[in-house]
């Protein structure tokens, strides 16, 4: 007889992207006000579970683009957007956000929030439920509150927005900037503890070899004493697990220790791109390569267009021994931005295991110069593959 048809695909779990709200207050003041306003809406909602949401790198990709939401959906593999606008005016705040679906850009939900300044984290918890209850996702056991305003003091929390723009640049500058907001925001309040996760994090990146400009015996461990006074003051942050299970990683070299403190993070909250990528460190550092792809692939689906988590699957497939695969990865993300470093590096080490020095010694010497002349990781490599290709003096 006839075949049966196919059964209907399942469908995709509801994904949404909230993207860089827009501000009409005057300088950059308000610019990090809304921006820290979506990042923490995007928080929020990456907690929720059975919802997919997309990393606020990836979202950012759009800032001040007029690309249609149809567009943006396809290239975020996502099913809805969540726009926005802020507006400060002395200790008043509206909030007006809309929530429409990508494929047509029809309106399913917006709202206005007219509050005083000391209301935010509750503006943003309502926008958050508001999100999932427009979604009909579950709020499966999430009790109090989905945003988490550990702060009273609204200058603690201006700080801390501006330590986190600067952390996202990923660049030496921007790390020691960040350290430097974060460490105000925690003069004006000790108890702040995403504060004390930003400076776990701003450390965990200033020890790292691709970014590393300090020396790792003197940044990973105070970036373990930032990690453990965050999970003192709220032990169920995913961020501080991670950024803990990093230190044990990287520096103490406590395989154990460290495997399950990313597991505990993932299990807290399953849309936390960083835990998955640095996950993927620990799971291609003890050859379990094929998890380890799995894993990085999970922080790319919520990450799509992070130059950060494309280098990380470039890695992954380098450790596994598939240079040809790494080479293209890398080379298509240096196609986007020919001076990110971590990208040009792992080019290099690719080429020279695959034999290729002469290639590798030409990549690194054509790439395009730092600020502050060469870190000391590209001097090293250069090092080693003008060995490689037999230049021994």
């Amino acid at each position: 007889g006839p075949e049966a048809p196919p059964p209907p695909a399942p469908s995709p779990p509801a994904g949404i992207a909230v993207l860089p709200f827009e501000h009409d207050s005057r300088g950059r003041r308000g610019e990090y006000f809304s921006d820290g306003l979506t990042e923490e809406i995007t928080d929020a909602l990456s907690r929720v579970r059975g919802l997919r949401v997309i990393a606020r790198t990836s979202a950012f990709a759009f800032k001040g683009s007029r690309v249609p939401a149809p567009e943006i959906g396809r290239r975020l593999g996502v099913s809805h957007l969540l726009e926005g606008s802020v507006r400060r005016s002395g200790g008043s705040l509206r909030v007006s956000v809309r929530l429409v679906e990508a494929g047509t850009g029809s309106l399913l939900w917006s709202g206005r929030y007219d509050r005083e300044i000391g209301d935010v984290f509750a503006v943003q918890d309502e926008i958050a439920r508001a999100v999932v209850d427009a979604l009909r996702v579950e709020l499966a056991g999430e009790g109090g509150a989905l945003v988490r305003g550990t702060t009273a003091d609204p200058e603690a929390h201006a700080l801390y927005l501006r330590g986190r723009a600067a952390w996202y640049t990923r660049t030496p500058e921007g790390l020691e900037e960040a350290l430097a907001f974060f460490g105000r925001a925690l003069e004006r309040d000790p108890g702040y503890a995403l504060a004390h996760i930003g400076l776990a994090d701003a450390l965990n990146m200033l020890g790292a070899f691709d970014y590393g400009v300090r020396p790792p015996g003197e940044v990973y461990p105070r970036a373990r004493g930032a990690a453990e006074r965050a999970l003192a003051l709220r032990p169920g942050l995913a961020e501080a697990h991670t950024a803990l299970a990093n230190v044990l990683l990287n520096h103490e070299w406590d395989w154990e220790g460290a495997a399950r403190a990313f597991r505990h993070a993932l299990r807290l909250n399953p849309g936390y791109a960083v835990a998955y990528h640095w996950y993927s460190l620990y799971l291609g550092a003890v050859a379990r390569h094929a998890e380890a792809l799995d894993a990085v692939r999970r922080a790319r689906e919520l990450d799509p267009m992070s130059l950060v988590m494309g280098t990380a699957l470039a890695r992954q497939l380098y450790f596994a021994r598939d240079f040809a695969a790494a080479a293209r990865e890398y080379r298509a993300l240096l196609a986007q931005d020919p001076a990110f470093l971590p990208a040009r590096l792992g080019l290099v080490l690719t080429l020279a295991q695959a034999g290729a020095a002469d290639e590798a010694v030409a990549e690194l010497e054509g790439a395009p110069a730092a600020p502050g002349g060469p870190r000391p990781v590209q001097l090293a490599l250069l090092g080693h593959v003008q060995g490689r290709a037999g230049r021994r003096a």
